[in-house]
């Protein structure tokens, strides 16, 4: 059994059999040309920055890879559980000693079937060879600043105004 060498990447792999104990040479075996190819690998993806995941307009999270033998990634969300053509990109990055982090701003959208995929650079995103996806979870808008007009305490059916900040307008 083989392994190709970490970050070995080429079109045109030839494999070459031969007995060790054959110092001629002469009894080898060689796949035929032009050979098959040798793709790199997009390893992990992570969501940095916490859970669970809220809508942010601080630029908060990012998208995190490892990657072998791809030099350029481009990350994408899907607020449909990855269903073809509900992809929107997030950005790119250079792939620097084996890694990728991309910022996300997250979408103003809630929603219960968000998925993240990262595909080698130039590769469709609904047809990527080389990709690695995140399993569905969910994105949350977030409520602050929650507060109650009459006070700490009211009466049962009595009327109060209750306030709250939002972020986002979903």
């Amino acid at each position: 059994m083989g392994r190709c060498p970490t970050g070995a990447v080429s079109n045109t792999v030839r494999i070459k059999v031969q007995d060790v104990d054959d110092a001629t040479a002469a009894y080898y075996a060689e796949s035929p040309a032009p050979g098959f190819k040798v793709i790199g690998k997009i390893t992990s993806v992570a969501i940095s920055g916490g859970s669970p995941v809220y809508i942010s307009k601080t630029g908060v999270y990012s998208i995190d890879c490892a990657a072998s033998g791809v030099s350029k990634v481009t990350a994408y969300y899907s607020l449909s559980n990855g269903s073809a053509g509900s992809y929107v990109a997030i950005g790119s990055a250079d792939v620097v000693s084996g890694s990728a982090s991309i910022p996300w701003n997250t979408p103003d959208a809630v929603s219960n079937t968000v998925m993240i995929k990262v595909v080698k650079f130039g590769e469709p995103v609904d047809t990527a060879v080389v990709h690695k996806e995140i399993s569905t979870f969910a994105l949350f808008e977030e409520f602050t600043n929650i507060a109650v007009d009459n006070g700490p305490s009211f009466s049962a059916n009595d009327s109060t105004t209750i306030t709250w900040t939002s972020l986002g307008s979903s």
